[in-house]
Order: structure tokens, then C-alpha cells, then sequence
């Protein structure tokens, strides 16, 4: 079955449709990718039936956004941001190829990171660049489940809300929930003690507006942290990550030491976006989008 000339893409209603019609710009390139190595390419969604029916089904098979759960299976998902793809074999993030390679800024061409950080930041607005004042506030990007402890993350949401407090005692601390994220009532109930702080506020503006005010994020490993690099902004983290080689990570240095460092170092911003976006994932906007699907694939060993 492995070498059977069949690719199975795996995907959620709306962009399975989107897919098929030829209307996804990725998954368009990728159709086609294969279908000029001589691939039948189909498309099914993505319900746990179907996906337990994929390992028992002729050739290949792409998830989105899933666990590869057999030999012949990987993941793709946007890596951030638009039209930047990954594929993957592995389950957690820091797992991904990407997160175990060395990143090194004296390898990187600085004119070529330039100019594809200059471009980046125009065309999603980010804004004039300012400098580091050291007199804004610390910006808390939360995800789900604050009180629980889940994997690769130092604790849990909660406790690391407490550290932050703690440990920058002159910032404001503003709290962003995930606006995705539905929370329960014990959740609710254990923020209640940070509402009850003058220091501490909640907000739900623009993402990037809060970005640019703040002087370092928090988290666990939202991409909240990824799109501050855009900002120039430093960050912390509290759980394993893809991009984690430019933060100061908790797991490895601990907490007093990442908050003792976070606004110490100047960082390769525009070199690591280039090299982590352009250097180590797929853009779909540039040719050569449909090779480098391939060889992907070929990297986790399909024959194509």
C-alpha cells in the first residue's frame, strides 16, 4: 500500500469544498504537485471514522491539523501565518523539524532577512518600529484549559500568571484571553483573583495594537509570542515550542532567570522570521512552492 499512487487529504467542511473546487491557493499547488507525479488525489473530511478508516486505505495520506497516527500519514498546517505550510511528522511541536535545527544568525543573509522583514510587516500593518522602552506593560497571551498542567508547559496558566505578577513587579500586567476559547466557570473563577489587582487589566483589543504598547510577552506557547517578533518584541515561555529558539523558555533556564533576561538581549529578529518562515517552512506565494511539498513528503520517507 505504501507505493500505491494514491494521495487521501484529510479535511474540515468548508475548506474540504474550498479544496476540491481549487479555490485554496496551498492546497491547490499541492493537488496538482501530485497529480504531476502521477498521484490519484482525493479528498474526505476529517471525522474520527474516516481518519481510522485512513490506515487501512490504499497510498497516502495528509491530515490537517491532526495527529500522523500511521506510517503513512502526515500533518500539514499554516505555520503562523499566510502562505507559510508545514508538514510534519511528529505530534508535538517541539518536535518539529523545524524546533530541533540550530538556528544561527551569522548564516543568515541580513540584506535578504531585511528586506523579507520589511516587506512582511507592510503588508500586515505592523507599523513604524520604536524602541524598546522599558516602561510599558507585560502582555499575557493566554490559550485554554488555565488550570491545568498540559504537556511540555512549566505549569499551568494560572500559576504562570502568578509568576509574572511576582517576579515584574513594575509593569502593568495585561491579560489577553484567547477569543476562541470557550472558558468554565472554575476557570472564571480563579481570574477573579487578578481582576481584584490595580496593576493587573484585561483586554481584548487588536492583538497587534497590544503588541506594540507592550515591552515583552507571556505564555505558554501561543503564537501571540510569534507575531510579536514582527513588533520587535521579546517574550517568554512557559510550555515547548516550534519557535523557541529566540525566547527565553522556562523549562530550560527557569523562571527568575527568564524574567532577569527577557529585555536584556538584543535579538535577530528579522534574520530568525526569515529564516524560521522563508528558510523552514513552505510559501505558497513563490515558485518552487510545489517541489518543496514534495520533498517534504520525501524527508518522512514517501515514495513519490
Amino acid at each position: 500500500m505504501a507505493n500505491s499512487r494514491k494521495l487521501t487529504i484529510y479535511l474540515q467542511d468548508g475548506l474540504r469544498q474550498e479544496a476540491e473546487a481549487g479555490n485554496h491557493n496551498f492546497f491547490g499547488i499541492l493537488d496538482k504537485a501530485f497529480k504531476d507525479k502521477g498521484f490519484e488525489v482525493a479528498y474526505l473530511p476529517d471525522t474520527p471514522d474516516e481518519l481510522l478508516k485512513s490506515e487501512q486505505r490504499d497510498g497516502y495520506s495528509l491530515l490537517h491539523l491532526q495527529t500522523p497516527f500511521h506510517d503513512r500519514a502526515l500533518d500539514v498546517r499554516l505555520a503562523y501565518m499566510y502562505p507559510f505550510w508545514r508538514i510534519e511528522k511528529a505530534q508535538w511541536r517541539e518536535d518539529y523539524q523545524v524546533a530541533r535545527a540550530e538556528f544561527d544568525p551569522a548564516k543568515v543573509d541580513e540584506a535578504e532577512a531585511k528586506k523579507f522583514f520589511r516587506f512582511w510587516r507592510h503588508r500586515l500593518g505592523v507599523g513604524e518600529l520604536h524602541r524598546f522602552a522599558g516602561v510599558g506593560s507585560v502582555l499575557i497571551a493566554l490559550q485554554g484549559r488555565l488550570l491545568d498542567q498540559r504537556h511540555g508547559q512549566s505549569m499551568t496558566p494560572i500559576e504562570m500568571i502568578r509568576e509574572t505578577i511576582a517576579q515584574d513587579v513594575i509593569r502593568e500586567i495585561v491579560i489577553k484571553l484567547h477569543p476562541k476559547e470557550t472558558y468554565s466557570e472554575p476557570e472564571l473563577a480563579a481570574l477573579q483573583e487578578f481582576r481584584n489587582n490595580p496593576r493587573v487589566s484585561f483586554r481584548q483589543d487588536d492583538i497587534g495594537l497590544l503588541l506594540n504598547d507592550c515591552d515583552y510577552v507571556v505564555t505558554q506557547n501561543s503564537s501571540v509570542a510569534f507575531k510579536g517578533l514582527l513588533h520587535t518584541r521579546p517574550a517568554i515561555l512557559f510550555g515547548a515550542s516550534d519557535f523557541h529558539h529566540l525566547f527565553q523558555n522556562v523549562n530550560q533556564i527557569g523562571v527568575a532567570r527568564a524574567f532577569r533576561n527577557v529585555t536584556a538581549a538584543r535579538m535577530a529578529y528579522a534574520k530568525y522570521v526569515y529564516w524560521f518562515l522563508q528558510g523552514n517552512s513552505i510559501n505558497a506565494g513563490r515558485e518552487g512552492a510545489a517541489e518543496r511539498i514534495l520533498a517534504y513528503c520525501r524527508r518522512f520517507g514517501w515514495e513519490i
